[in-house]
């Protein structure tokens, strides 16, 4: 299934953006579900702890190759729930990150 994905991006994307403009009130719920989740699992970070956070979503901005910024313990994971913290976050590859899902991985 993996191979299949990676081989067909651009029609799964066309798929996917038609999904979202057909179900928008759906697609806006579950956005917002997730920055609320995320929100209300932020503790308040000190400007270097930050500073961390942003550098992480930078780095995996200019990687080659197709990177994520994980949740080690997700925030919506079915029997425990992580914060939005340095300590929490991940940079590891997108396959990895699908994969894993809302499970946590030791």
């Amino acid at each position: 299934m993996q191979v299949y994905y990676s081989n067909n991006r651009e029609r799964n994307s066309e798929l996917c953006r038609e999904w979202r403009e057909k179900n928008s009130e759906r697609a806006c719920f579950f956005s917002a579900k997730h920055r609320t989740a995320k929100l209300n699992q932020t503790v308040p970070l000190n400007n270097a702890q930050q500073v961390e956070i942003e550098y992480m979503y930078l780095y995996n901005k200019i990687m080659p190759g197709n990177w994520d910024v994980d949740h080690i313990i997700p925030l919506q994971g079915e029997s425990v729930r992580g914060l939005h913290v340095p300590w929490n976050l991940q940079v590891i590859s997108a396959a990895d990150n699908r994969r894993k899902k809302n499970k946590v991985l030791l």
